[in-house]
This record gives C-alpha cells, sequence and structure tokens, in this order.
C-alpha cells in the first residue's frame, strides 16, 4: 500500500462499528477487517507523516511497526477495565506518537495523533513524563515564568493552537510553596 495522506473512510468506519458492536465475539469476527481496514492504512498513513514532520523537524521521527512503532491504540487495543465505570473492551480510536530522536518515545517531546469517528485531536509536548524529566521541565518554567507565559499568550501560538489545556495539578509539588494561577501558566481546569 503506497503511504497515505489520510485514512480512509474505511478506517473511519470500522472504528464507527467497533464502538457501536464493543465485546469480544464482534471483535474477533471483524479481525480481517480490522488488519485491511485499519491497521495497514494506519501504517500507511505513519510512514506519510513520519517523513512530513521529519522535513519540517529533523530530529523527530516515528515508525510504522506493528509492535514498539508509532501505532499507540492498535499495539495496546485492549483497555483497563479494572478501575473504571467503562466497561467496553476495546480503544475505538487509533493513537499515533512521533517522537524525538535523542530517546524512548514516552520519555521525549513529540508530537501525537489521535483519530476517533467523532474526534481528530493533535497534541505536542511530552507525555506523561517519568519523574526525572518532569523535574527538568519544572524547573526550565521556574525558572523563566516570563518566558513561559509570552509563548503560550504569544498570538501566533493561540491562532495556531487554540492555547493550551488539559488537566492541573491539585496541589503543587515541592518545592513550590505556592499554587501558580492557571491562567498564568497558560493551563485550564
Amino acid at each position: 500500500m503506497p503511504d497515505a495522506d489520510r485514512l480512509p473512510e474505511e478506517s473511519l468506519r470500522f472504528l464507527t462499528d467497533l464502538a457501536a458492536h464493543n465485546e469480544k465475539p464482534w471483535f474477533e469476527a471483524n479481525r480481517e477487517r480490522r488488519e485491511r481496514d485499519l491497521v495497514e492504512p494506519a501504517r500507511a498513513l505513519v510512514r506519510r507523516l513520519t517523513a512530513e514532520i521529519g522535513a519540517v523537524f529533523p530530529e523527530i521521527t516515528g515508525s510504522d511497526a506493528k509492535q514498539g512503532g508509532s501505532l499507540t491504540r492498535l499495539q495496546r487495543l485492549h483497555r483497563d477495565t479494572r478501575f473504571g465505570k467503562d466497561r467496553r473492551p476495546f480503544h475505538s480510536h487509533v493513537g499515533m506518537h512521533f517522537w524525538h530522536r535523542s530517546g524512548r518515545k514516552t520519555e521525549v517531546p513529540g508530537f501525537f495523533l489521535r483519530v476517533a469517528p467523532d474526534e481528530v485531536l493533535l497534541g505536542t509536548g511530552v507525555h506523561g513524563p517519568e519523574p526525572g524529566p518532569l523535574e527538568k521541565i519544572r524547573r526550565a518554567l521556574d525558572a523563566d515564568r516570563k518566558g513561559w507565559e509570552k509563548a503560550s499568550r504569544d498570538p501566533a501560538f493561540l491562532r495556531l493552537w487554540g492555547g493550551l489545556e488539559g488537566e492541573c495539578l491539585q496541589r503543587v509539588p515541592a518545592p513550590w510553596p505556592l499554587a501558580p494561577d492557571p491562567e498564568t501558566i497558560g493551563g485550564t481546569q
């Protein structure tokens, strides 16, 4: 399959059908369809996006490998239902992660794309950093609070990305004594 510039309708149709029939018997009966209509087109899209992102950001990479590659929800399709109220067994979206060449994909900055039948989400940054990198990020932001405020409120940034959103901490981690105002740091609650 040549590298694709988007997921085809069949991919979105499969995800829609999976969301509507999110149970093991339906999934087992549609495994071949999943490979044909979702996995292979998603791998082709990863190849295309890796090349395009790499042309602009040479330090960012991705992989169309089925295991350990950019496709995050195709490797771990099963949801962890142990602690939530939602008992549906399968994710009904596909995620793609493109990361900085300097480390493992979950430890370094990158781009993330999630496609579902009713949503497309694009993110950038570091997702769930380990304690060491998280400490470095916090200290860098603290060392240049005015720079962070200027960058997060820059009109070009706001026009392109629409601002910052996501979760805020319930309490400030040590060693910072005061809770920063979410509006000051660009976050939302």
